[in-house]
C-alpha cells in the first residue's frame, strides 16, 4: 500500500498530540498531548468509564485507572459554578453564549 505508515513520522504533529522517538536504544515512541488533547482528556476518561460499566466482559474492565490519591479514577460531570451534578434536563442551550 502506497503511502501507508503503520506509525506516524517523526515529528508528526496532529491538533490533538505530538509524535517522536526518542534517540534511546532500543527504540522508544512518545505521544505528548497539546492543548487540543489535553481538552479532550475528560472526554476520554468519560468514554472508557461509560465502556467499563457496558461493555465489559465478565472479568471487568480491561483496565482500571487510579488518581494520584491512589482511588480509582472516576469521571463525573459538574456545574463549574455550583458543584451540582449534570443530568439530563438540568442544562439548556443560549443563544451567543
Amino acid at each position: 500500500m502506497t503511502g501507508f505508515r503503520s506509525r506516524p513520522r517523526p515529528g508528526f504533529r496532529s491538533s490533538a498530540s505530538i509524535f517522536w522517538t526518542h534517540p534511546d536504544a532500543p527504540a522508544r515512541f512518545e505521544y505528548c498531548l497539546t492543548d487540543v488533547g489535553k481538552d479532550l482528556y475528560p472526554v476520554i476518561l468519560t468514554l472508557r468509564q461509560w465502556g467499563d460499566r457496558h461493555l465489559a466482559g465478565a472479568d471487568g474492565p480491561p483496565a482500571v485507572f487510579t488518581h494520584r490519591c491512589g482511588h480509582p479514577l472516576g469521571a463525573r460531570l459538574v456545574c463549574e459554578s455550583c458543584g451540582e451534578p449534570v443530568v439530563p434536563g438540568h442544562s439548556r442551550p443560549a443563544v451567543g453564549g
